[in-house]
């Protein structure tokens, strides 16, 4: 865990009090930070010499805590971990169930299955904007997939298209299924919408790139909670959904719901900078009342 720095800048670490969980890492209580909202873990990682985020180097996660596991909530480099223990762990379970001739194809199928589309998709990536600020700057964010990253980030960049990632949630709103098939248990669905972590955010910094990180929350003042991968509403929101949706943003203003009590899910998908743009997130709201006022009328 990262203490503070030294009179010379040099960092000062302790051991943490407590092992890191899946858990931790699924709630964002794990200890780790972003660089773009945790001043010290960006001053952390000019000393260290570690390698910005994007592209996806390994290296670049390998930050301290900032703060104990449990402590308290913090959005960082959590997903990214747990991403990691996902792809390491899958090798050992590939060895036990597959025969030994299966690997090789199964080895090829999961690499066609984590790698963007090869030739359409490659050639048609959405172009990132910024929003003309007086603190605006060359994005850092603005890079071309990776084409062999050292590892798959879990916490991004997601590159996909909005039909793809609609079908996601469509399986996620079906409790794990999609077309006849069974990619998630219906328990491990539902807990992850049921289990919500109560927030005790530090306090950060704000970055020109991603704005404060209040005004990304489509329903700021609102009572939030985070469950295992999800950020809930533990109240209806204003436009039309049930307390106990589930939702979450990317960086360059995609945000989708996926509201269980009234089975229906949104997606709303731009290539925008800041992060929170006050217009992006006026479209959301109207897309979203919009969606509810047509259940209504149906």
């Amino acid at each position: 865990m990262l203490e503070g720095f030294d009179a010379a800048g040099a960092p000062k670490l302790r051991p943490a009090k407590r092992p890191i969980t899946l858990r931790h890492l699924l709630t964002h209580t794990a200890g780790f930070s972003y660089d773009i909202w945790d001043a010290d873990t960006g001053r952390y990682i000019k000393a260290a010499g570690l390698p910005a985020r994007p592209p996806a180097s390994s290296a670049s996660i390998r930050t301290p805590l900032a703060f104990d596991p449990g402590d308290k909530w913090e959005y960082g480099v959590n997903i990214d971990w747990a991403g990691r223990l996902v792809e390491v762990a899958q090798r050992p379970v590939a060895r036990r169930l597959l025969p030994r001739q299966d690997l090789r194809a199964a080895r090829h199928e999961g690499q066609r299955l984590r790698r963007p589309r090869p030739s359409s998709a490659r050639a048609r990536p959405a172009c990132t904007r910024a929003r003309p600020t007086a603190r605006s700057r060359p994005s850092r964010w603005e890079a071309a997939p990776v084409a062999n990253p050292e590892f798959w980030s879990g916490g991004g960049p997601l590159y996909s298209t909005a039909r793809d990632y609609l079908t996601f949630l469509q399986m996620l709103l079906n409790g794990g299924s999609w077309n006849g098939a069974r990619l998630l248990k219906s328990e491990t669905v539902a807990r992850d919408e049921q289990e919500p972590h109560r927030q005790h955010p530090r306090r950060h910094h704000e970055d020109a790139e991603s704005g404060a990180l209040e005004r990304r929350r489509p329903l700021p003042g609102a009572e939030i909670r985070w469950g295992l991968g999800y950020m809930l509403n533990m109240q209806p929101g204003p436009n039309g959904r049930s307390a106990g949706t589930v939702s979450w943003g990317g960086i360059f203003n995609t945000y989708y719901w996926l509201d269980p009590s009234k089975r229906v899910t949104g997606l709303i998908m731009t290539q925008i900078l800041p992060f929170a743009d006050t217009r992006a997130l006026k479209l959301y709201g109207q897309f979203e009342r919009g969606v509810y006022e047509a259940l209504k009328a149906g």
